[in-house]
């Protein structure tokens, strides 16, 4: 997280003004896709993965996350997806969801 700090920090500089090492970080598309980093992890170990899934979020990165822990996918998201059978069923702002309750009944098949 360290190398991200650094380029956030330096967003704002002019093109050709980053060393020929950030260049090359640069070179990486900022869109994150992590499936699924809390499976098979204790409790302990899922809240601090959680919270390292945050921290590019926070840097401004885009992350798609699937995850089936609905509280981890909530505290990381600004919108969710639910899918059925392969295919997007609904797509909402975090916000919509709450606690995850709703999200959850949806999930489970016990809401329309």
């Amino acid at each position: 997280m360290e190398t991200l700090t650094r380029l956030y920090k330096r967003r704002r500089a002019l093109a050709g003004t980053p060393s020929r090492g950030e260049q090359s970080m640069l070179a990486i598309d900022p869109r994150l896709l992590m499936d699924e980093p809390t499976i098979g992890l204790a409790p302990l170990l899922t809240a601090t993965i959680a919270g390292l899934v945050r921290q590019p979020h926070d840097l401004g990165l885009t992350i798609v996350l699937v995850e089936q822990r609905i509280g981890v996918a909530l505290a990381v998201a600004d919108r969710v997806a639910v899918m059925h059978q392969g295919t997007i069923d609904r797509v909402a702002d975090r916000s919509a969801h709450g606690d995850g309750a709703s999200l959850s009944d949806l999930v489970l098949g016990q809401s329309p």
